[in-house]
């Protein structure tokens, strides 16, 4: 689940901040026990919230396509072992979509299409490095 909120700066340039919160599962299977313990896997629920800011460039903004690119970073932060542990890191990520408005005149209503990467360094992982995570979404937009 994520939330954005967007402030205009000029008819070009948008700057937003917002919030996810997600909950991805990470399943660990141990096999190959050297006493034949048998086959296992181990599952573990983190929650993810992640707080960032972005800068959003719009290449058209009179018609009711408007393509943007985006760019920008933000604050990891991850719970396991039931909240027991926190891991926490900084994210930034950049990427491009379309806005497609209903309606020319008042331009209230909306939807919004985009793709990107996100780049992760800290919270919880396997290895001590940066990850590469693709991120692609869709919503619903409105315009104050």
């Amino acid at each position: 689940m994520e939330a954005r909120i967007g402030f205009v700066v000029t008819p070009a340039i948008v700057v937003e901040g917002g919030i996810r919160l997600t909950r991805p599962v990470y399943e660990v299977r141990v096999s190959g026990d050297v006493e034949n313990a048998a086959d296992i896997t181990i599952e573990e629920t983190l929650s993810q919230y992640l707080f960032d800011g972005s800068l959003v460039w719009q290449f058209s903004h009179g018609g009711r396509a408007v393509p943007f690119v985006y760019g920008g970073a933000g604050y990891l932060r991850e719970l396991h072992e039931e909240d027991a542990l926190v891991e926490e890191g900084v994210e930034y990520h950049a990427g491009a979509g379309l806005k497609w408005w209903f309606g020319l005149g008042g331009r209230r209503f909306g939807v919004r299409g985009e793709a990107g990467i996100s780049i992760r360094d800290g919270g919880f992982d396997f290895k001590d490095s940066q990850r590469v995570v693709p991120v692609v979404g869709g919503s619903l937009i409105y315009s104050f």
